[in-house]
């Protein structure tokens, strides 16, 4: 009697022991779906340089901001990215287009300006519209004082302006992320020639510390696939 008992508890304790196993199992494989299917907001080009004591400045997730229907010559195209400053002091940054490459996708331009405040907003429900070309190029690139307010991120960071160019200011530590959507962010003046997918424009980034960083922000690649065309000579008629 005792016996069979002992059998019968060491087969019950087996069968918990199996199913608690299949539970964990089973909720990590779930796990493992879930973070398989996120994917980045921001995919841009990344570059850093180094101070001699080990100090660290960094352009990320730089990119043109996508238009189904691309950008004019001689129009304006907004720019995504973000500025780090992991150094021991404050800098100022300045970004600018490089000379000519002479790389066949890539496309020079006029400068770079900062949008802020009333303009930014206005700025990107134009963008948001698909209004490019003549009209986006013709507007103020850079708010007054009285219409603007600095942006700052979470680490502080700010960007104000300061004549025809953007002054960008990050401390230390800090981070200052300039995007269509927020109070202020970069756009390209000016392009020598018409820009679109799979092309970038040059460009350049002076901080104040003497560090210099080149990066080719391309035009980004939508996140979600284009609408079909329709009622094209090849439909209907059948």
């Amino acid at each position: 009697m005792t016996r069979s008992t002992n059998r019968r508890g060491a087969a019950l304790l087996a069968g918990a022991a199996l199913t608690a196993s299949l539970l964990v199992s089973g909720c990590s494989a779930g796990q493992i779906a879930e973070t398989a299917k996120k994917r980045p907001s921001v995919a841009g080009v990344n570059a850093s340089a180094s101070l001699p004591d080990g100090g660290v400045v960094s352009v990320r997730d730089a990119v043109i901001v996508f238009d189904s229907h691309g950008y004019p010559k001689g129009g304006t195209a907004p720019l995504s990215l973000s500025l780090f400053n992991d150094t021991t002091a404050p800098v100022t940054v300045r970004a600018s287009v490089r000379p000519d490459t002479g790389l066949a996708h890539l496309v020079g331009a006029e400068s770079v300006t900062l949008v802020q405040g009333r303009d930014a907003a206005a700025a990107a429900a134009r963008h948001s519209a698909g209004k490019t070309g003549d009209a986006a190029a013709s507007a103020s690139p850079i708010a007054t004082p009285s219409a603007a307010r600095p942006s700052a991120s979470p680490a502080g960071g700010t960007a104000k302006p300061a004549g025809d160019e953007a002054q960008l200011s990050v401390p230390v530590a800090g981070t200052l992320a300039l995007r269509p959507g927020q109070e202020s962010f970069l756009q390209v003046v000016g392009l020598s020639a018409a820009l679109k997918g799979g092309m970038g424009v040059p460009l350049r980034f002076d901080f104040s510390n003497g560090l210099v960083i080149d990066v080719d922000a391309t035009v980004s690649t939508p996140l979600t696939p284009l609408p079909r065309q329709t009622g094209g000579p090849d439909e209907g008629g059948h």
